[in-house]
């Protein structure tokens, strides 16, 4: 996480983070921090500079205050009365990341006004703020639907009644029970695993991939270009050119061997990640590849034209319709120095 300081929720069953707090609002490592539960019933993580307040009050209250982590991965402040109720004051399930555990809600709390609960995905893999996807529950179109900065991606369809969705691959959802739940109070969904010893969150990843901590797929946003709609992939508007093709990104590794031909060029921007790089390539009909420009993941590079040959390991692939070559001295943001790049991640259209 970059060596900020965030107070997290670790699951260990799926072996991941399961909820941040203020995941835009990290700590910087040479501070001291505590996580602090005061007379007032405010949750706020303290440090030398400033307050970052999880949940205050709207008056003080002298009642019994306690904070709890639950074993269902809730972490819940609660105030106990003497005649032995107690009232849920906050909860992190109100407050989900890019993780969505058994029994946690997707939809509308009407309660509070509206406010969604709805998963956002990583800004990079190993980067917590805020990301370009979110997992969402439509309530009038009854489905699940993963957005990238407001486009609907993917969507499930509607939920049928042997409570299986359409577009979620057959032998992911048979291991889960839906509920959906409509009245004044909300409009959402859960979900629980029908085998009790089947434990398995979902996780949308920062490029819109949604999977299950086994790794079985839920659903694939990071395959739809718009001109698809397969595994509920939805069209949007996309150049005439790729309206047409067969063709989409693919990964390889390997050392590159430019053609006469080849051009490149360079959005430097540290505030764009690979959906970014991916989405403004396959909108520029010239563009036939890229690659990330820093270390880190953010920045990118476009190429236009083509290459002779891709060398990877000992395969060696000829007269293909588009390759990537990455800068000599690739530019970092953090002013870190590199040796001329000869092998990479690269990213080239696959028809």
């Amino acid at each position: 996480m970059g060596g900020d300081i965030y107070l997290v929720v670790n699951d260990y069953k799926a072996n991941y983070t399961v909820w941040i707090g203020k995941r835009d609002q990290p700590i910087p490592n040479t501070a001291v921090a505590a996580l602090r539960l005061d007379y007032s019933g405010a949750l706020q993580i303290t440090q030398t500079e400033k307050l970052v307040f999880l949940h205050l009050p709207p008056r003080h209250d002298s009642k019994k205050t306690v904070a709890t982590l639950l074993d269902s991965g809730n972490f819940v402040v609660r105030q106990f009365y003497s005649n032995g109720s107690k009232r849920l004051c906050w909860q992190s399930f109100d407050h989900p990341i890019d993780v969505l555990l058994p029994g946690m809600k997707l939809g509308v709390n009407h309660k509070a006004g509206g406010k969604t609960w709805s998963l956002l995905s990583y800004f990079l893999p190993h980067t917590p703020a805020s990301g370009a996807f979110t997992l969402e529950w439509e309530p009038e179109m009854k489905q699940l639907v993963i957005r990238r900065k407001g486009q609907i991606y993917w969507a499930s369809g509607q939920l049928r009644r042997d409570n299986t969705f359409e577009n979620i691959p057959e032998e992911a959802q048979r291991m889960y029970h839906y509920s959906i739940h409509s009245n004044e109070d909300e409009d959402s969904i859960t979900f629980r695993a029908r085998n009790d010893q089947y434990y398995a969150p979902w996780r949308l990843s920062s490029e819109g991939a949604l999977l299950d901590s086994f790794g079985n797929e839920i659903a694939r946003a990071d395959e739809c270009y718009g001109n698809n709609n397969d595994g509920g992939c939805q069209r949007w508007d996309v150049p005439t050119c790729r309206l047409y093709v067969d063709k989409k990104f693919e990964t390889i590794k390997a050392t590159v061997k430019p053609a006469d031909n080849l051009n490149g060029v360079v959005d430097p921007r540290v505030s764009f990640t690979t959906s970014d790089c991916k989405d403004a390539c396959w909108r520029n009909c010239d563009c036939v590849g890229f690659t990330n420009l820093y270390d880190n993941g953010t920045g990118c590079y476009f190429v236009y034209g083509t290459l002779v040959n891709i060398h990877g390991g000992s395969e060696i692939f000829h007269k293909l319709d588009i390759s990537i070559l990455t800068p000599s001295s690739p530019i970092n943001p953090n002013a870190a120095s590199h040796e001329n790049c000869k092998s990479t991640l690269l990213k080239r259209l696959r028809s």
